[in-house]
């Protein structure tokens, strides 16, 4: 396929979608015809090439206005009568959870975010619903919270117990690391590792772990770039195939110089890198959340 070929169907995808395609839906829209990482490979990047189009990436990397967020966000807390979790959110929201996970750092900040918004924009008149759904979660975990300090508190010997965990921690910071024994991470509370990943292949191993709760089905591994072959769980109950990169930090693909238009996710442990064209999935603030 030449290059203006290429431009031909690139268009005639923008004019079906009303907007510039993902890489993915212009694979689709042209039956495979076109696969990802194929026009980046003619024209440098995938951007470059809608810029001889004369469009402009729509995507997850694209800055949203907090309103926009907002409504998506709160049309799903409102269709499921809760605060979302993320699987809720996936299953239901127009715009990625990405988006909110830059805007508020972990998914367990998202809803207070949201209710300091609403307030702040007087939405009440007509979001007044999903305003009560979160002050309701957040009076519920408050309470939860408030009786478990007082247990705390109540119990024997707490004075004696805090000295020692105090203890504790000073002594921690002084020991010193064996050279011929391995490190692992904190412990974490998912029942297939004990322990945070250090690296790639943890962080691999721990999305196998959680990929059909995250809404994903792992089709494929391997050594080359993108490592992953997976599908999404969409809106309606859609299933899409996506290519993911599996990063210790996200900033390692940067470094590794991976091609941001072959590439639909990047899945790490930490997210740290701002200017990141391509949706994260931080598996760290997952599980702190």
């Amino acid at each position: 396929m030449s290059n203006e070929e290429m431009i031909a169907a690139i268009k005639a995808c923008a004019e079906k979608l009303g907007r510039a395609p993902t890489t993915l839906e212009l694979e689709l829209e042209t039956g495979g015809r076109l696969r990802r990482g194929q026009v980046a490979k003619r024209f440098g990047t995938y951007t470059r090439a809608l810029t001889e189009c004369g469009l402009k990436r729509h995507d997850s990397a694209r800055p949203y206005a907090m309103m926009e967020l907002f409504l998506a966000w709160a049309t799903v807390a409102r269709k499921v009568k809760r605060v979302p979790s993320i699987c809720d959110y996936r299953a239901e929201a127009t715009v990625t959870d990405a988006c909110l996970l830059r805007r508020f750092g972990r998914w367990g900040q998202v809803h207070m975010g949201m209710l300091k918004f609403l307030e702040a924009e007087k939405l009440e008149a007509e979001w007044g619903d999903v305003a009560e759904i979160i002050r309701q979660h957040t009076s519920a975990s408050s309470t939860v919270a408030r009786r478990a300090t007082a247990s705390e508190a109540s119990a024997p010997g707490e004075q004696v117990a805090a000295q020692i965990r105090e203890l504790k921690r000073s002594t921690e910071r002084n020991v010193p690391q064996m050279d011929d024994r391995p490190l692992y991470g904190d412990p974490i509370s998912n029942p297939a590792m004990s322990h945070a990943p250090t690296n790639e292949n943890g962080v691999m191993v721990l999305f196998g772990a959680m990929a059909r709760e995250l809404g994903f089905l792992i089709m494929r591994v391997q050594a080359a770039f993108p490592d992953c072959e997976a599908m999404r769980r969409t809106q309606g109950g859609r299933w899409q195939k996506v290519l993911i990169e599996f990063e210790f930090e996200s900033r390692s693909f940067s470094l590794h110089l991976h091609d941001p238009a072959a590439c639909d996710l990047i899945v790490c442990w930490v997210h740290n890198w701002k200017e990141c064209p391509v949706e994260v999935v931080e598996l760290g603030s997952l599980l702190s959340g």
